[in-house]
């Protein structure tokens, strides 16, 4: 409805539209595509193309494949505008083509020789310089270049051409470090000494030793002096894997410093007083031997103010430890025996007549020397002869 509210209101009059018949637009006209393109009008919208042999964005512009050799690839060339391959037909029967650089260039096979361009005929044969081999014994031959090669086969040395030989056959054919296994130059320590044990080789011959400071079987094993105090002497202690004097730098000033069962005692002197393992220092002796301060089995002298020990007649050492030179034979030398308290031979009387007497281990053995018989504690008798029996 349509009109003045406040006075009336109508139906619109609806006035109908003449017809008007318009032609389509064609969407290639004006053209959308690029230089040398093709348009298609599909419906309302245009299709570019680019025409056969030509390449491009088609709303750009096309343009032909190739103008020149250098447009390609340097394996193809350009003909027709198109980037192909110039070989196929350009050279001749049993030859082969490669393009260098846009040129096709012919060559013929392996084997073949002549004119690429036209045709190739086989190479004639060439003799084989390894038959019959020029070289040597345990050697090879390698044809090179229509050259025969020798050279020998591993593990050989020598003139390949006059014959190979092994790295040795003998020891002499090694180092005198060295000997031959399995014709090779080896070195004949590698597992051949014991644990800690050192080798060396002296004219192909190796020998196992312990070293400085070791003991023991170099063929088995080799140890140290020692590991603990009681592989030493009483006198001594093991430092560092040896048999040393503990008391070195143990006291002090003026002490004095003796082993007891491997271990350093520090002491004052008689006649000194104080710490021994700081300062020992004269003590003021009234009566220097009134008590003796010398020990059992000493004598205490006074030479002024100080007393002066000195073990009694028949007995070794220093005061205050005097005492007979032996209580047992083991305190002597093996040669030797506990006599009386005094390490003595034990030989004199202990055999009999003419009889000899060797001590072994603190003991007398009496034996009849050679050609004599009898009991050598009592007496011995040469042997009488066949020449005295016939008598």
């Amino acid at each position: 409805m349509t009109g003045d509210p406040f006075v009336r209101c109508t139906e619109p009059v609806v006035v109908q539209p003449e017809t008007v018949t318009t032609r389509p637009k064609d969407p290639c006209t004006p053209t959308p595509c690029g230089v040398g393109a093709e348009c298609r009008s599909q419906g309302n919208s245009a299709t570019c193309k680019c025409p056969i042999n030509y390449v491009g964005d088609p709303y750009t512009g096309c343009r032909p494949e190739c103008v020149q050799n250098s447009d390609c690839p340097r394996d193809k060339s350009c003909a027709n505008n198109r980037c192909i391959n110039p070989c196929p037909g350009v050279c001749g029967l049993n030859a082969e083509c490669r393009v260098i650089n846009h040129y096709p260039v012919c060559s013929c096979i392996s084997g073949y020789t002549g004119d690429a361009s036209s045709a190739c005929l086989k190479k004639p044969p060439t003799p084989n310089p390894c038959v019959p081999s020029p070289c040597g014994a345990n050697a090879v031959c390698r044809d090179q270049s229509g050259l025969a090669i020798c050279q020998c086969l591993p593990e050989y040395f020598g003139d390949a051409r006059q014959g190979c030989k092994p790295e040795c056959v003998l020891n002499s054919d090694c180092a005198s470090t060295q000997v031959c296994v399995n014709q090779k130059c080896r070195d004949p320590c590698p597992g051949l000494c014991g644990n800690n044990a050192e080798c060396r080789v002296v004219n192909h011959f190796a020998t196992c030793y312990c070293p400085q400071g070791y003991t023991g079987s170099p063929l088995e094993s080799c140890r140290p002096e020692c590991l603990l105090n009681s592989d030493c002497e009483s006198t001594l202690a093991c430092i560092n894997q040896k048999c040393k004097d503990p008391c070195a730098g143990i006291c002090g000033q003026g002490a004095e410093c003796h082993v007891v069962s491997h271990n350093p005692i520090c002491s004052c002197p008689r006649g000194k007083t104080g710490d021994p393992f700081i300062e020992c220092r004269p003590t003021p002796v009234v009566k220097p031997c009134d008590p003796s301060p010398c020990g059992p089995n000493s004598i205490c002298r006074p030479v002024g103010s100080e007393p002066v020990c000195s073990c009694q007649s028949g007995f070794d050492g220093v005061p205050p430890e005097c005492r007979p030179e032996c209580i047992s034979s083991s305190e002597c030398p093996p040669s030797k025996a506990c006599v009386n308290m005094k390490c003595q031979d034990p030989c004199p009387g202990a055999c009999g007549r003419d009889a000899q007497c060797r001590v072994v281990n603190h003991s007398p053995i009496c034996i009849c020397p050679s050609g004599w018989t009898g009991d050598p504690l009592t007496g011995c008798r040469i042997i009488p002869s066949k020449h005295d029996y016939n008598d």
